[in-house]
């Protein structure tokens, strides 16, 4: 069995006044702050297709989406001055023949 993991660092500027916001499949919407610690989103929290990076100081967001089949967890590690933003794939056999594929864009 095999599971793809995405796992970007982003080094920030303003640590206490970054979050992660996103609306998960159920419709609701989030706001993640690093006070709240490591974060796994799965199920109908698990963001809809994107999540963004926010930075309140300088009004600047980085967007990262994905295809909400592709994506079976995703989870949010911050550090003292960087985040992960962290994208797992179903985890399945693969073969030549089906290999697995993981699609993401961040802007």
């Amino acid at each position: 069995m095999v599971c793809l993991r995405v796992h970007p660092t982003f080094t920030l500027l303003h640590p206490a006044e970054v979050l992660v916001v996103f609306d998960s499949i159920d419709g609701t919407k989030h706001e993640i702050r690093p006070e709240a610690g490591e974060q796994t989103l799965e199920g109908d929290i698990l963001p809809n297709g994107e999540w963004m990076l926010v930075d309140k100081c300088t009004g600047l967001g980085l967007v990262n989406r994905f295809d909400i089949n592709q994506v079976n967890k995703c989870m949010i590690h911050w550090g003292s001055r960087t985040v992960n933003l962290e994208l797992w794939s179903v985890e399945r056999p693969v073969s030549v023949e089906t290999p697995l594929r993981f699609l993401t864009n961040t802007r």
